[in-house]
């Protein structure tokens, strides 16, 4: 579990990772080791992301960052501000993320002034939050250049998200540039999802697989985006990923929307609204 972003195949289920690593955790703090301390908060604030518990996964991460504050290593210290700005942005606290994102950046930019922008996973989840706000060229920009460095190192995985990025990017910027940008998002979505698929990345597949939903409804292929709409959702309730189940009902509304089943739209947005106010999923709240 060692660096934020999982395997279902390494995490198992993830109520055992759970309770295995809140014990880690309490071992660690009893050693007064407070850098594998970090890590094992980090990791703990990742699950209970993915399970959901969006207030549990704030503390830790907030946990894993006092832990590395009093002379931590630096690296450490960018990525326990990158998951907590992930957190942040999850909880819809949009400009506390942002602000987060850029002082890793800035720390990580002191440490390695050749590559300016956060990379691998704490570069997509800075995306994320970019594209959020509309910002699909800034995130075009940056995932150009650091799918160079995952690539140059072997990084199937962040080549694979880079490549997500790209695709989201493009999807968004079509609303502007014109349908040749929709082009290039199913292309780019489906090298992502082709590389995670090669990587073992379960967890991260509904980041493509929904966001392909969303070209197809545009696109009016709708029996394209319904399979990718119910391989997100199958996924989301095999695994207990309840911030995915919210986001595979609202592509399902999209879809029932662009189908003209205005009755199914109204039941899947009621499904994801009442689970957003349930969850804290506030990220969804404008959706």
């Amino acid at each position: 579990l060692g660096e934020m972003g999982y395997s279902l195949r390494a995490v198992g289920h993830l109520q055992d990772s759970l309770r295995m690593t809140k014990d880690a955790l309490e071992a660690q703090i009893a050693l007064g080791n407070d850098l594998k301390a970090s890590w094992q908060a980090a990791n703990l604030a990742a699950l209970l992301d993915l399970l959901g518990d969006l207030p549990q996964a704030r503390t830790a991460a907030e946990q894993s960052l006092q832990l590395v504050l009093a002379g931590g290593p630096p690296e450490e210290q960018v990525n326990a501000r990158a998951i907590l700005a992930m957190i942040l942005h999850q909880s819809g606290s949009l400009d506390e993320a942002e602000d987060i994102f850029l002082t890793a950046e800035e720390w990580s930019r002191a440490r390695r002034s050749k590559h300016p922008f956060l990379y691998g996973y704490r570069g997509f989840g800075y995306c994320n939050l970019l594209l959020e706000l509309g910002r699909w060229q800034q995130v075009e920009q940056r995932a150009q250049q650091t799918i160079s460095i995952a690539l140059d190192k072997g990084w199937l995985r962040d080549t694979a998200l880079d490549y997500i990025s790209l695709g989201r990017a493009y999807l968004l910027g079509a609303r502007e540039a014109g349908a040749g940008h929709l082009a290039l998002a199913q292309e780019y979505l489906g090298k992502g999802l082709e590389g995670l698929r090669r990587a073992g990345q379960l967890d991260q597949l509904p980041h493509g697989l929904l966001a392909r939903a969303e070209v197809g409804c545009v696109l009016g292929d709708l029996a394209h985006s319904q399979k990718d709409l119910q391989e997100a959702f199958r996924l989301s309730t095999r695994c207990g990923m309840r911030l995915v189940e919210v986001d595979a009902h609202l592509g399902f509304a999209r879809l029932h929307l662009a189908a003209g089943d205005r009755d199914q739209a109204r039941a899947s947005l009621d499904r994801a609204t009442q689970m957003v106010a349930d969850l804290g999923y506030h990220r969804r709240d404008r959706d």
